[in-house]
């Protein structure tokens, strides 16, 4: 699964980013909340600065904490892509598996968008055939590590790695 993530996405949050989250979040409330000081007189300059203000503490808040809970977001994505990548027994994977590891449609849009972001590595795109060509894949060393198993649903034969948790890639139903 490391073989898939960037260093980006081992990291994960530090001591260092919970801090200033905290003072980016403080900071923008402070600024917010002294706009809203009782003033009757509405000239112009006054309007447009307590604007200014409000959108620089809007912006303190966004900064200091939906920015990071962004990343950590994309981070997860990233870390539920891996273990699909890892998973898979084959050297590349379709656009339908993913759609069902990850929830979802967009399955291209959303691998592409962790390439560019520096959340993956090791994985390049084939869009025409809807599939994501592993390139670190190395399939000698990891052909021991898979198991065929038949779904109890379906009766689909899937090659699963043991230990983890997969999908059948005919019903969509868990395999154990």
């Amino acid at each position: 699964m490391e073989l898939y993530l960037t260093e980006k996405v081992r990291l994960g949050y530090r001591t260092g980013e919970l801090i200033r989250m905290a003072a980016f979040a403080l900071l923008g409330v402070i600024i917010a909340a002294s706009v809203f000081e009782v003033d009757l007189e509405f000239d112009l300059g006054s309007v447009l600065a307590e604007l200014f203000m409000l959108s620089m503490g809007v912006l303190c808040i966004w900064k200091g904490t939906l920015g990071p809970v962004r990343r950590q977001s994309a981070s997860r994505l990233a870390h539920r892509l891996a273990e699909c990548f890892f998973a898979s027994p084959e050297p590349e994977v379709s656009f339908e598996q993913l759609s069902g590891a990850i929830g979802g449609k967009n399955v291209e849009r959303k691998v592409r968008h962790m390439i560019q972001k520096g959340y993956l590595e090791n994985i390049s795109l084939d869009t025409p055939n809807k599939r994501i060509m592993l390139t670190a894949f190395n399939k000698v060393a990891q052909k021991e590590q898979y198991e065929t198993v038949t779904c109890p649903h379906c009766g689909g034969e899937n090659v699963i790695r043991p230990g983890w948790a997969s999908s059948c890639q005919y019903c969509g139903s868990k395999l154990i």
